[in-house]
């Protein structure tokens, strides 16, 4: 069993509570466009892929208008977020053991400008991987592979940690182990994973024990 080296993070649902935020802003901007009311529950479904390829799914017909319509929705929500319980306590511990530090995540660059509660995270990552960064997204392995390909690292000293079924299939495709963070306690279906963590205590203390 290889040691972990270099650890993986989604941003949103995993280190920063986003959900609220960026279901109220789509359920909002699927009204205002498409004239349906959908549930927050339908909706879940595209939390963690790129929001293009929800637009692209949802088939609203001016692609343009609607990724405007959204970010301006979300903008306006985005008080509703906040970093998870001890996310900077996590990190640093992580970065005092020695372990390489990544972000994979569906977000585009600008997002993580934008993002208040990302800003004193973003100086603990040594790569960053935005939807910008590869071909294809979750659930492609593509945004692993990046990482991969930018920082020289190896499919088995990594591990991937991520809240979402798309998280799941991405490190599976890429063949990396996966950490699925479930905060909720509410497992999403489908999900393969090597364990569960349901706080930054439990994932720190599986990772170290796995090296």
């Amino acid at each position: 069993m290889s040691r972990y080296k270099h650890i993986l993070l989604d941003i949103d649902g995993t280190l920063i509570d986003t959900e609220q935020t960026a279901m109220l802003s789509l359920q909002q901007t699927v009204k205002e466009l498409l004239g349906k009311e959908m549930s927050l529950q339908d909706l879940h479904y595209y939390f963690g892929i790129p929001s293009r390829d929800t637009i692209r799914i949802l088939q609203f017909p001016d692609q343009v208008l609607a990724a405007e319509t959204w970010e301006t929705n979300y903008r306006r929500q985005h008080k509703l977020s906040h970093p998870f319980p001890g996310v900077e306590a996590f990190l640093k511990s992580l970065k005092d053991n020695g372990f390489e530090l990544g972000v994979i995540s569906s977000r585009r660059r600008e997002e993580n400008e934008f993002d208040h509660n990302f800003h004193p995270l973003e100086k603990y990552f040594g790569c960053v991987i935005c939807a910008e960064d590869s071909v294809e997204h979750k659930p492609s392995a593509g945004p692993v592979l990046s990482y991969l390909d930018r920082t020289g690292a190896k499919r088995e000293e990594c591990v991937y940690v991520g809240d979402a079924l798309a998280d799941s299939l991405c490190a599976s495709a890429a063949g990396v182990d996966f950490i699925l963070m479930c905060w909720s306690g509410i497992l999403p279906k489908d999900v393969r994973c090597n364990v569960i963590a349901h706080n930054f205590d439990e994932l720190f203390s599986y990772i170290c024990q796995r090296n």
